[in-house]
């Protein structure tokens, strides 16, 4: 089997009867030996499981069912990708940036990264997955999408959007059982100021 770039170049010879699973982690030992990023490779139908993969460059990359099980992406950048499956189970995604990309459908389990009991999740609703997190082990932010806000900065942008009554309930929910443990819900200026840069 070989691993191309999206144009049909070949980037990496490998045996043709090795598994998907393989494949992925002989191309990740490739990376680091080489010092290489995966800019512009189709990896099409590659299990990747809990491999070290931060601080990486995929711009360009066509990702077609390709699972990232428990990976450690940190830091890398996900521009102008495509993909009609992209599994995100488990991974390590923080100052991961995914930018003007087509991705049909994403399958997600909470981030790793968080201490237990740190995040709450109210699922997906109206096409976001939904979630709370304590910020800095104290203050209370909810995540949609791509989208980072306080609780009354949520409040108030989802209140002005119609349609989205069941993500402002999810919300709702998340305040509460972040209230009954004791997460701080009013952020001091100076936080505010740093999650309006996430």
């Amino acid at each position: 089997m070989t691993i191309r770039t999206v144009s049909g170049e070949v980037f990496l010879e490998m045996p043709a009867s090795i598994s998907s699973r393989e494949r992925a982690r002989l191309l990740v030992e490739h990376l680091h030996r080489e010092e290489v990023n995966p800019k512009n490779l189709d990896l099409s139908q590659l299990t990747f499981d809990s491999s070290h993969l931060p601080n990486l460059n995929f711009d360009g990359c066509k990702l077609d069912a390709v699972m990232f099980h428990g990976c450690n992406l940190q830091g890398s950048m996900f521009h102008q990708i495509t993909s009609h499956s992209l599994g995100l189970h488990g991974c390590n995604l923080s100052n991961t940036f995914f930018t003007q990309t087509q991705i049909r459908s994403v399958h997600m389990s909470m981030p790793l990264g968080f201490p237990q009991g740190d995040i709450l999740t109210a699922g997906t609703l109206d096409c976001y997955d939904v979630y709370a997190y304590r910020y800095k082990g104290e203050y209370f932010l909810v995540r949609a999408g791509c989208r980072v806000f306080s609780l009354k900065n949520a409040r108030r942008h989802w209140n002005d959007v119609e349609g989205r009554e069941d993500l402002l309930d999810g919300v709702e929910f998340l305040a509460k059982l972040a209230k009954r443990r004791g997460w701080k819900m009013e952020l001091p200026d100076d936080i505010l100021w740093e999650i309006d840069r996430i």
